[in-house]
């Protein structure tokens, strides 16, 4: 088995150098797409089956995952006939982008554009991004293009792909429950050890779930129990929890005291997008709630709640793109967009049925059975936080000390000269409208 956390291990990287040899000693070999290019496999083996459940790796990643056995006697794949909705025009691209750009130096506080350089690498990056989009769009259909321009025959087997993923799903359903019984076991392995066994080829069986224990433990500051690995036994459920604890325990004033080798400590990602999104969060809980924000115990019909945030909402597309990651398959309506920005923050949106003036109708509020929890346990990272900066950092400098020389006659850093500001037309003009014209469907 190979795949992400052993892909670089010395064992791993011997095997895939000598794999003609090593192969052919070995009933199944399964990887996962860390295998990339550069690796031929020339011996004669039985078959390859890729499995592809979601839209994860490109059309042509996915061949190219299949193709790289050149003498397998037979070949299968599983891809679901599912479509996306990424992005296909180069200006949009552009248009997201140069936001992104803006909104970096308004937080930065410069006035300095990118250079001419940079507008241009950008431009061909969104041409590239387009075409790129275009294709993954519609995985199903582009890959039987490029497989049979390749000279692959297709026969299709109806229903194969559905059943798979309902076996897949009841396969992960289970093995989570025997990973989560397990991992409340283990001893926790950190991160630097991990890093060590996993470079060093000394990885064991159950070592991820070990070093998963110590990951959820160093994040809530708390010794795992049932109850904790099941409110945060995710990755998007432990971001949630440091996000929640930067807005409700005020942790944006401590980062602002700390070094940027520190501030990972607190914060996981940039202090001053952190502080936006904390604001844009506040207001947001505030067009629905009024004043009370979060302290609201109020249900709101969904006409009403609706009629309260669209104007924030709208007035804020920007900002909730760059936090939905740019993805567009989600939903653009009002209240599931209210429902999920809170989601990132851990916070529960309830909703019941009932019945005003004849008609059933749906009403909203904060759950705040769960949101006691969350802030008991926002409020318990945060002490565990302070704790570890007592331990490590003496006396935090301050935010001024920072611009200053380290020790006494060490000069300063040379000050860059300013990158020449980028012509407005150099995001338009020379740019391609329609790169794909005179392309056939499905070509790479």
């Amino acid at each position: 088995l190979i795949y992400g956390w052993n892909s670089h291990d010395r064992i791993t990287r011997t095997f895939l150098k000598n794999i003609n040899c090593e192969l052919p000693n070995l009933r199944v070999l399964i990887t996962s797409p860390t295998v990339g290019t550069g690796v031929d496999v020339t011996c004669d083996i039985a078959g390859v089956f890729g499995y592809f459940p979601g839209n994860h790796l490109s059309p042509t990643a996915m061949l190219q995952q299949l193709a790289r056995y050149r003498k397998a006697q037979a070949f299968g794949a599983v891809i679901p006939n599912m479509e996306s909705s990424r992005p296909e025009a180069p200006e949009e691209l552009l248009s997201r982008t140069r936001f992104k750009i803006q909104r970096t130096r308004a937080l930065a506080g410069t006035t300095h554009d990118v250079s001419v350089t940079q507008g241009q690498i950008t431009r061909l990056w969104a041409s590239y991004t387009a075409l790129h989009n275009r294709l993954s769009n519609r995985p199903l259909a582009t890959f039987v293009a490029l497989a049979e321009h390749e000279g692959f025959p297709i026969a299709w087997v109806a229903g194969r792909a559905e059943q798979e993923q309902a076996n897949l799903k009841a396969a992960q359903a289970a093995q989570q429950q025997e990973d989560d019984t397990l991992t409340l076991t283990l001893t926790p392995i950190s991160a630097e050890d991990m890093d060590f066994r996993r470079l060093n080829g000394q990885l064991a069986e159950n070592d991820y779930l070990a070093h998963w224990r110590w990951k959820v433990e160093d994040t809530t500051g708390q010794t795992i129990t049932p109850d904790l690995l099941t409110r945060y036994g995710t990755k998007p459920k432990l971001k949630a929890l440091v996000r929640f604890t930067t807005y409700h325990c005020g942790g944006m004033s401590e980062a602002a005291r700390l070094d940027r080798s520190e501030v990972s400590t607190v914060l996981p990602f940039k202090r001053a997008a952190a502080t936006l999104n904390n604001t844009f969060l506040d207001g947001l809980l505030k067009a629905a709630f009024f004043e009370q924000g979060l302290q609201s115990t109020e249900e709101v019909p969904a006409a009403e709640l609706e009629r309260r945030i669209t104007p924030y909402l709208d007035a804020n597309r920007d900002i909730i793109r760059a936090l939905d990651d740019q993805r567009t398959d989600y939903s653009p309506e009002y209240i599931p967009t209210f429902r999920r920005m809170l989601a990132r923050y851990g916070i529960v949106l309830n909703y019941r049925q009932l019945r005003i003036d004849g008609q059933r109708v749906y009403v909203y509020s904060i759950d705040h059975k769960c949101l006691t929890v969350l802030m008991a346990d926002a409020e318990q990272r945060w002490k565990f936080v302070q704790e570890k900066l007592s331990q490590n950092v003496e006396s935090p400098p301050n935010i001024q000390d920072l611009r200053q020389p380290m020790q006494k006659g060490v000069p300063e850093s040379p000050k860059k000269t300013p990158p020449e500001p980028i012509p407005a037309h150099i995001w338009t003009e020379g740019h391609n409208p329609n790169p794909f014209a005179g392309m056939k469907a499905g070509a790479a």
